[in-house]
């Protein structure tokens, strides 16, 4: 009687063991699905800080063009806050209507045009295309949103995967 009760105390031992594993892996599947759907959020975020940066910029490359008498060509004196000593200095094709336009109408123009305007550190992150048919630069973010850039009308779309 000795055996059996001590074979039960063993047996019930391995299943709360058994069930302490069982609870800490579906601890575990809900904080790692949490964590991955965050680091999608974090990277939507990315790319809409990227739209809004681009719109303001643009804004201020038209009124600079429209100030300096419609050039065809606009130089940018970019310099950040965080180093006031380093800028950088990029020159950018502009339509007729004001807006940027990429050197060469492919893939390299679009990213020489993102850079331009953004600067390097932007290519990093983004997928690049260009629509021949539309003259339009797309960049796809990681995460799967993107900025399309109509280079004759300086439209941007901004899409996202959320529904």
């Amino acid at each position: 009687m000795h055996s059996q009760q001590k074979s039960e105390g063993e047996l019930l031992a391995i299943l709360g063991r058994v069930f302490a594993i069982v609870i800490l892996l579906i601890l575990l599947f809900y904080l790692g699905f949490s964590y991955f759907n965050a680091v999608s959020k974090v990277g939507q975020q990315n790319i809409h800080l990227t739209h809004n940066r681009l719109l303001n910029v643009l804004g201020g490359i038209r009124s600079q063009w429209l100030i300096q008498g419609q050039p065809t060509e606009l130089t940018l004196n970019w310099q950040t806050e965080i180093e006031p000593n380093d800028y950088s200095v990029s020159h950018v094709q502009m339509s007729s209507g004001g807006w940027p336009i990429p050197s060469e109408t492919n893939v390299a123009g679009c990213r020489q045009l993102m850079e331009s305007l953004l600067g390097e550190n932007y290519q990093q992150t983004l997928i690049t295309k260009y629509d021949f048919s539309t003259a339009s630069c797309r960049y796809i973010g990681t995460a799967g949103g993107s900025i399309n850039y109509q280079t004759i009308s300086g439209r941007v779309i901004f899409l996202t995967e959320e529904g």
